[in-house]
């Protein structure tokens, strides 16, 4: 079990999208004590923190944090956070979130892909090459060669969001049998999604101009959602 939250900005500035990113994915520690990480993104490009448990930096990956997380001036249009349980890739090369190796495609993810392996050595066959043993990079990589069509090949229990910084899109894919659970709140200022509902009913929290207790969150149920900015 991990847990992901996120936002998208659709008009900013957006003040309170910083704050909120970093008390829920607090809230949520019980999900993932293994790690903990963000990824902010504006106009002129990414940032990556940690916020509790700083990761061990044994290989040269762009999307390891460093540097803890503070509040900043700057504009983020998108945010990504995590908190990780590792099972698969216990390494700090699967901490999370995680990008390809173009750094085009980022994800937050919960959830296992059970035939990631097959998944794995049919994309190697075809050129593609792998740096980590977790199957989030196998989701990246699958998406990066079949787009979308790349769920139809996954079996197991999922829910992420998939950012594409190139067509400036955010994909909120589930299980079909929608077995990990995604929320959002949709906002004038922002969609907010999280694994837990309390995110978005918590006292800790305040959303925007929008007070939490009377914040009305959907589960998701459609298996892919696009999000265009």
């Amino acid at each position: 079990m991990c847990g992901i939250n996120g936002f998208i900005v659709k008009k900013g500035p957006a003040p309170h999208t910083q704050n909120w990113l970093q008390k829920a994915n607090t809230i949520i520690r019980h999900r993932g004590p293994d790690g903990d990480g963000f990824a902010l993104f504006s106009n002129s490009g990414y940032s990556v923190y940690y916020d509790q448990i700083k990761p061990k930096q044994t290989q040269s990956f762009c999307y390891i944090p460093q540097k803890p997380f503070e509040i900043s001036s700057e504009h983020f249009k998108v945010g990504f956070s995590h908190r990780r349980l590792a099972i698969l890739d216990t390494s700090a090369a699967g901490h999370q979130p995680m990008c390809d190796v173009s750094q085009r495609y980022w994800i937050t993810y919960n959830g296992e892909i059970y035939n990631y392996i097959e998944i794995r050595n049919e994309l190697i066959a075809l050129g593609y090459c792998f740096y980590t043993q977790s199957d989030t990079e196998v989701i990246l990589q699958a998406f990066a060669h079949w787009n979308t069509q790349a769920l139809n090949r996954f079996k197991g229990m999922f829910a992420f969001a998939l950012y594409d910084t190139e067509n400036a899109c955010v994909y909120f894919c589930r299980d079909g049998l929608g077995v990990k659970p995604l929320y959002y709140l949709n906002t004038p200022e922002a969609l907010y999604f999280s694994s837990e509902q309390k995110n978005f009913y918590s006292k800790r929290i305040t959303i925007g101009s929008c007070p939490s207790c009377c914040a009305t969150a959907l589960f998701i149920k459609r298996r892919t959602r696009n999000t265009s900015m």
